[in-house]
């Protein structure tokens, strides 16, 4: 997966172990997800409903493990490191 540079979606912080926070253009249907251990990844056409699940889940990476990965395209970006 080549990393790419995408537009800017602010990230909301969430309790999770393996996530970082999370964050969502509705407009482009665009979840962004950052892990802890720093890399983000973009998922496309993601349903404003299921983002609003993920917010609510008990789990957030149980969440995405379960009804986001490898359901969606997906892009690895670029780190701003």
């Amino acid at each position: 997966m080549t990393p790419v540079v995408r537009p800017h979606i602010p990230i909301n912080k969430v309790e999770s172990s393996m996530i970082e926070g999370c964050g969502y253009d509705a407009a482009r249907k665009c979840l962004r997800v950052t892990f802890k251990g720093g890399k983000s990844y973009d998922y496309e056409d993601v349903p404003p409903e299921l983002h609003a699940s993920l917010l609510k889940a008990e789990s957030a990476g149980k969440f995405i493990n379960a009804h986001i990965a490898r359901r969606f395209k997906t892009h690895r970006l670029e780190s701003s490191k």
